[in-house]
């Protein structure tokens, strides 16, 4: 795995979101989907967007991984299973989530909000783009 600091160095791209805070477990689970439904990726939690670690406290830490555990059984749909992990960095915390590709796209938040990364940016998925990602994980198929 890439190194911690060479990832931060690298900054934003499609892979890779940095978030100083998440303030609703919707939103989390908008940036999670919208990995799942692209290549997979990492959201680093306690990174504001110009790498700069700002940390998270304990009670920040609880709170995500009760939103994690929300997000990707109630809000995502279908299932998805993500993996956390806490870095220390000059004593700040910063949690990684790392999100597979997923498998069974496309993958919905709150039932009706399908969302793609483009580049280091997300939006909501175009009618075509939902399509094809029902065909890529074989739910749709042509005859």
């Amino acid at each position: 795995m890439e190194n911690f600091i060479e990832s931060l160095k690298k900054g934003e791209d499609t892979n890779r979101q940095f978030k100083e805070k998440i303030n609703s477990i919707d939103k989390l689970a908008v940036e999670i989907s919208a990995f799942a439904n692209t290549n997979g990726g990492e959201i680093y939690l306690g990174v504001d967007d110009n790498a700069v670690i700002k940390g998270l406290s304990g009670d920040d830490i609880k709170r995500l991984n009760l939103w994690i555990s929300n997000a990707t059984s109630q809000k995502i749909e279908p299932l998805l299973f993500v993996q956390t992990k806490i870095v220390l960095s000059d004593e700040k915390k910063v949690m990684i989530i790392t999100v597979p590709l997923g498998s069974n796209k496309p993958y919905s938040v709150n039932k009706s909000e399908f969302w793609v990364k483009n580049g280091a940016d997300k939006r909501r998925a175009s009618r075509e783009e939902l399509f094809r990602l029902m065909q890529s994980s074989n739910r749709l198929s042509c005859r």
